[in-house]
């Protein structure tokens, strides 16, 4: 019986079937379109959700900040020195490597370009500076600990050793001493 009527209706050749044949299109479209922007109603829910939840969790973190904490933390942050400075702070690091009765046998300060030359700018610039030096491992300890304290100074690579001539603990480091 029902391939009676599909055989039926297929030989129809009248406007009933025509119209029947686009609404049955435009039915199978329309659901089609319902289905993606259903799927798209769905994922923008979920998009604001999350981001409603990065909201409420962005908000307590609000509230919970402490400002002064903040402040007193950004004040004892070591910040780079300033361009005309930089040999300035070189000195102070060599001093501070004296101030702990360590002999220093060689130093190579790193020529500190002029802030914006030299092609590509930086954001910060640095100059580099190697010291060979020689002392007690106590009191190397103590330079090493007090070395990147005062300035915005960085040691990039450090090689420790015996010194061939005296025997005593041979240190070198290089540092930059960063700059604006």
């Amino acid at each position: 019986m029902i391939k009676m009527m599909l055989k039926q209706y297929s030989e129809d050749k009248s406007l009933f079937r025509k119209n029947m044949d686009m609404a049955l299109i435009l039915i199978v479209v329309g659901l089609v379109a319902i289905y993606f922007l259903n799927s798209f109603r769905v994922n923008m829910i979920a998009s604001y959700s999350q981001q409603y939840e990065q909201s409420v969790a962005s908000q307590a973190w609000l509230e919970e900040f402490d400002v002064s904490a903040n402040k007193k933390l950004l004040n004892n942050m070591l910040k780079p020195a300033a361009y005309e400075n930089v040999e300035l702070v070189q000195q102070a690091q060599l001093d501070l490597i004296r101030k702990n009765r360590l002999t220093i046998l060689n130093v190579n300060k790193g020529a500190a370009p002029a802030p914006g030359t030299g092609g590509k700018k930086k954001k910060i610039q640095y100059a580099e500076t190697s010291v060979t030096l020689t002392g007690a491992w106590n009191d190397i300890v103590a330079c090493l600990n007090e070395f990147e304290k005062n300035h915005l100074v960085v040691i990039n690579n450090l090689h420790l050793g015996t010194n061939p001539r005296s025997g005593q603990i041979e240190l070198q480091i290089k540092f930059r001493v960063f700059y604006i």
